[in-house]
C-alpha cells in the first residue's frame, strides 16, 4: 500500500489510531510532499484523502506550505464507542507576517471531518477544539466529500 505513496515521491507516517484504549479499524496517515502535509485515512478498501481540502481548495487556504501540525489528531466517538470523525490541525506560514518570522508557521486552523456512511466527509474549519466538536456533534452537513481510491 505505502510503495503507491513511494512512486509519487512522496513521505508517508502511519499513526495508530485508539480509541479508549481499543484500536479502531482506521489507519491514519500523514502523507506529505516537500511542502505540504495532509492526512489520509484507510478504512477498508478505500482510502480517503485530504489532500484538496488542505492544499488546493481555495477557501480552506489561510497561509502557505499548510503542513499537519505536531499537535495530537483528536478522533471523537460516540457513548457506543464508534468513531464519529476526525479533527486535525494545520499550520501555515501566514503571508501578512512573513517579513516577521521567514519561514517559520504561524498560523493555524483546526480541520473537521465527519464520518458518514456515505465516506469521509469535509465539514469545515475552526480556530478551536470547542467549535471543531460542536461541528462534529451536531451532525453539521456535509460539505464535500474527501477524494477517495481504492486500495485493490
Amino acid at each position: 500500500m505505502l510503495t503507491r505513496y513511494a512512486s509519487q515521491g512522496l513521505s508517508v507516517v502511519d499513526c495508530p489510531v485508539v480509541i479508549a484504549t481499543k484500536p479502531v479499524p482506521i489507519d491514519l496517515l500523514v502523507v506529505s510532499s516537500d511542502e505540504r502535509s495532509w492526512i489520509e485515512l484507510i478504512m477498508g478498501d478505500t482510502a480517503w484523502s485530504s489532500e484538496d481540502e488542505v492544499v488546493y481548495e481555495k477557501q480552506n487556504q489561510f497561509g502557505y506550505f499548510p503542513n499537519v501540525g505536531a499537535a495530537p489528531a483528536e478522533i471523537l466517538a460516540d457513548s457506543a464507542g464508534t468513531a464519529m470523525g476526525l479533527i486535525f490541525r494545520v499550520t501555515a506560514q501566514n503571508p501578512d507576517r512573513q517579513s516577521l518570522n521567514p519561514g517559520k508557521a504561524n498560523a493555524s486552523r483546526l480541520f473537521t471531518l465527519g464520518f458518514r456512511k456515505s465516506g469521509v466527509c469535509f465539514l469545515g474549519i475552526t480556530q478551536d477544539n470547542t467549535e471543531a466538536r460542536r461541528l462534529m456533534e451536531s451532525s453539521t452537513s456535509c460539505l464535500r466529500l474527501l477524494k477517495s481510491h481504492s486500495l485493490y
